[in-house]
C-alpha cells in the first residue's frame, strides 16, 4: 500500500493531467459542456486552494484521507447493518403475529362449522 502511495506522491501531476484530460475529452462531446466545465473549474480551485494551504507531505494527507474515509464506511456499514437487523426483526415478528392471528381463526372457523354440523345431524335425526 504505501508503495502504491509513494508511486501516486511522485506522479500525481501526471495522473491528475490524464484524468482532467480524459474528463475534459469526455464532456467536451456532451451537450452540457458550458455547465460542467463551470462545476469543474470550480471544484478543482477548491481543490487546488486545500492542496497548497495544507500542511503535511501529499503522501501523508492522501493516507489521511483514506483512513478517514474507511472509518466512515465501517460507522456507515455498521449502522446500516444494525438499522436492517432492527426492520428484519419487526418483519418476522409482524409475520409470525399474522401466522399465529390466521391459524387462530382457522381453529374458531372449523370449531363453528363442526358445532354446526352437529346441529344439521341433530336435526336430520328428529326427522
Amino acid at each position: 500500500m504505501s508503495d502504491f502511495m509513494n508511486f501516486l506522491a511522485q506522479h500525481w501531476p501526471v495522473i491528475l493531467l490524464s484524468v482532467f484530460g480524459l474528463i475534459i475529452l469526455y464532456w467536451l462531446l456532451s451537450k452540457f459542456f458550458k455547465l460542467t466545465m463551470v462545476v469543474l473549474t470550480i471544484v478543482l480551485s477548491v481543490a487546488g486552494y486545500h492542496f497548497y494551504n495544507a500542511t503535511g507531505s501529499f503522501t501523508e494527507r492522501l493516507v489521511t484521507a483514506f483512513e478517514k474515509t474507511w472509518t466512515q464506511y465501517d460507522r456507515t456499514f455498521a449502522d446500516g447493518k444494525a438499522f436492517f437487523d432492527d426492520q428484519k426483526k419487526k418483519l418476522n415478528k409482524g409475520f409470525k403475529d399474522a401466522s399465529d392471528e390466521s391459524q387462530k381463526e382457522a381453529k374458531d372457523r372449523d370449531r363453528s362449522m363442526t358445532r354446526q354440523g352437529g346441529a344439521i345431524e341433530d336435526k336430520l335425526k328428529l326427522r
